[in-house]
């Protein structure tokens, strides 16, 4: 980890980004932002777009795949369901500010909003409606995650800085704890034996847990080079491959990253390579668009991204209305 005298404030941090790019130079280490954004860099493996997906969001809140490798797309516009070809299935607009989907092998959803989970039947109709605010056991402070694990619901709760396990029908489980969480981003992902992983973003760490809440495996670490993450709180959203592969979106730098299950990185896209401009205008846009009041928020709409069992990595573009669907080779 780097001495705490070499960190950049979150305030000076946002300061800067706000502003433009260029170079900040904090303690001993120079950020070179403006090269961050157009850098490609040499990874084991390639990243490689295999189809663009438009929407009429302003903001993505959440994706996840079902069982049949369709995309659900949840954000501003409701949700929308969209098919291997990326034509639109179904749609619908249930009430309250999405933060997060998740999707059943029957295809039913539950969605978050703040301090409620939603469940939906696969024609968007909603079966149950639970949760309250509050900072007691089973409350909700503001839930910007979800992940499902057989019967059970792992519920990322930026507010209250901790997992809450729930079961599908609504009854609560139990919790893990501890987290510290700077800002409305905190992310949760589950591979295919069930593990629990969590973004821990004031540390800019993956934890791995197991199914009795044991942290079994910590990744990553504070910087601006393409393995770390830098900034106040990343990385933003995390999905999970089967085999435990990592995907990470951030903000500051907006880049994709795709890693091994022990923090290995191995494919990389910049900001520039996903089609974002760091031009200042195009980042008040971003700023301007974003339909969400998220607590801390410093207006960058996030992006959401979700794994498919055919190993599609989707990732939500901001600011172009595009879902982009890669694959990664070998």
């Amino acid at each position: 980890m780097m001495e705490k005298d070499n960190l950049i404030s979150r305030k000076s941090f946002l300061n800067f980004v706000a502003i433009g790019t260029g170079s900040l130079v904090a303690g001993d280490v120079l950020f070179d932002y403006e090269a961050a954004w157009c850098k490609e860099v040499e990874t084991p493996k390639r990243l490689e777009l295999d189809q663009a997906i438009p929407t009429r969001m302003d903001t993505v809140r959440g994706l996840a795949f079902d069982s049949e490798d369709r995309l659900h797309i949840a954000g501003s516009g409701g949700v929308v369901i969209a098919d291997t070809d990326g034509s639109v299935i179904r749609e619908f607009s249930p009430k309250g500010l999405i933060s997060g989907i998740t999707v059943d092998e029957d295809g039913s959803m539950f969605l978050c909003h703040a301090t409620r989970v939603q469940h939906l039947d696969p024609e968007g109709k909603q079966v149950t409606l639970w949760g309250e605010a509050g900072k007691g056991r089973g409350q909700f402070g503001y839930l910007t995650g979800i992940a499902l694990s057989g019967a059970m619901l792992y519920l990322a709760d930026a507010g209250n800085r901790r997992i809450t396990r729930y079961a599908i029908n609504g009854d609560y489980v139990d919790e893990i704890d501890g987290f510290s969480i700077p800002s409305a981003y905190f992310d949760c992902g589950i591979d295919g034996k069930g593990d629990l992983y969590v973004g821990h973003t004031s540390k800019h760490q993956v934890e791995k847990y197991d199914g009795n809440h044991e942290l079994v495996e910590v990744w990553g670490e504070y910087g601006s080079d393409p393995e770390k993450f830098c900034g106040c709180c990343n990385p933003t959203h995390i999905a999970v491959y089967p085999d435990g592969k990592v995907a990470t979106t951030e903000k500051g730098i907006p880049r994709l990253k795709v890693y091994g299950p022990y923090g290995n990185l191995l494919a990389y896209l910049s900001p520039e390579q996903l089609g974002l401009s760091p031009d200042p205008h195009f980042l008040k846009q971003l700023q301007e668009n974003s339909d969400g009041s998220l607590p801390c928020h410093d207006g960058w709409p996030g992006m959401p991204l979700a794994v498919s069992k055919n190993l599609r990595l989707a990732v939500a573009i901001p600011g172009t209305g595009e879902i982009k669907i890669y694959r990664m080779d070998g």
